[in-house]
């Protein structure tokens, strides 16, 4: 179930920090038009599905030795890592900067934790659940 969350989540709310810092660094100032909004959602899942499901993969490990916000924590810090790991791999042929994939790091760190806390909701509603209801 962590990974359905985590790859169905992890790139729309990857969507939000990245878009937030590409505005916040550039002097484009472009409208937001409907379709782009839908090419903006296509986009966060061609770029964010493999890091989001890499991180569910780690999070999925440390829930068994972790519990709780230090799961969470960990699991933001795995997502760090692997989205700037990622990043680094396919922008090797372009020679990037350190800065750019340290960068690029951060947006896999809010999906990460939110998607920690969701599958850490939605595992302890399960544990409560008697079976068969």
């Amino acid at each position: 179930m962590r990974l359905v969350i985590f790859s169905g989540l992890g790139p729309l709310v990857g969507l939000i920090p990245f878009h937030l810092w590409t505005w916040a660094t550039t002097n484009i100032g472009y409208p937001l038009w409907p379709w782009d909004v839908w090419l903006m959602v296509f986009g966060a899942y061609v770029v964010g599905f493999i890091p989001a499901w890499f991180t569910g993969a780690a999070d999925w490990l440390l829930s068994s030795r972790v519990d709780g916000w230090r799961r969470v924590l960990a699991t933001a810090c795995a997502g760090y890592l692997i989205t700037g790991l990622i990043s680094l791999l396919s922008a090797l042929p372009h020679n990037p900067k350190l800065s750019q994939v340290l960068a690029f790091g951060l947006a896999g760190v809010l999906p990460a934790a939110v998607c920690a806390w969701v599958s850490g909701r939605l595992d302890a509603w399960l544990r409560v659940m008697p079976d068969g209801k």
